[in-house]
């Protein structure tokens, strides 16, 4: 069957459907992965990539709830206690204006 040095295609081709391939070592699997490790140990070092303008967004919309929940804890008190808006501003009736000379003199 095999005349020459050389091989035909039909040859190689004869040859290469008797081939098995090695098995791979026991212990190459530990070697390339390391010991096994517990379930929940790959919970802490778990990871999930997520595009940059995604996460931008999911932060800005984060924010916007931080922002909209403390608004919405805040007592009655503090809303009747913050500054003025524009419907509350109305004209003052008797102006009265003080010069005050320095730091050191009475007013």
């Amino acid at each position: 069957m095999f005349e020459n040095d050389e091989l035909t295609d039909r040859e190689l081709d004869y040859l290469l459907k008797q081939w098995h391939a090695p098995g791979a070592p026991e212990g190459l699997g530990r070697f390339l992965l390391g010991p096994p490790k517990p379930w929940y140990s790959r919970l802490w070092t778990a990871s999930i990539r997520i595009p940059l303008p995604v996460a931008a967004v999911m932060l800005l919309l984060l924010g916007f709830l931080v922002v909209q929940l403390r608004r919405a804890e805040l007592p009655p008190a503090a809303i009747e206690n913050a500054p003025l808006g524009f419907k509350e501003l109305h004209p003052v009736a008797e102006f009265k204006p003080r010069i005050i000379r320095g730091a050191s003199a009475d007013n």
